[in-house]
């Protein structure tokens, strides 16, 4: 069973709050999520990376979304005990799509990254 949080929390922030997005000219950051534990602050987000083919710049927009999402502030959440603040992210799990140009959307789902420091120096 999970513990609650015992920190002092200001319900009317938590309530509110929005994770902000990227919308850069050539790839986009959006649906970020808080998927902290106790002792992690993690992040969960997807990337859209339009038509872009070179494999270079994929690698690119893929290292500054990482760069962008592991340095957010997250909120606490009340039922439950999590790691919170300013701190850079301990992990960072990202969906990068391509846009499906059949009918203008983004769903072909190419990589799963996760971006753990301690083990990618």
């Amino acid at each position: 069973m999970p513990i609650p949080s015992d920190e002092e929390i200001d319900l009317n922030e938590i309530k509110f709050y929005i994770y902000p997005s990227i919308d850069a000219k050539r790839y986009s950051v959006r649906n970020v999520e808080n998927a902290s534990i106790e002792n992690r602050k993690r992040f969960r987000a997807n990337v859209y990376i339009g038509d872009e083919g070179e494999k270079s710049n994929i690698i690119g927009f893929i290292q500054e979304a990482v760069d962008w999402v592991k340095e957010l502030r997250n909120m606490p959440i009340p039922s439950i005990r999590t790691k919170n603040g300013k701190m850079e992210a301990d992990s960072v799990y990202l969906n990068v799509y391509r846009k499906d140009n059949r009918n203008d959307r983004f769903y072909l789902l190419i990589i799963t990254i996760l971006y753990v420091p301690w083990i990618i120096t």
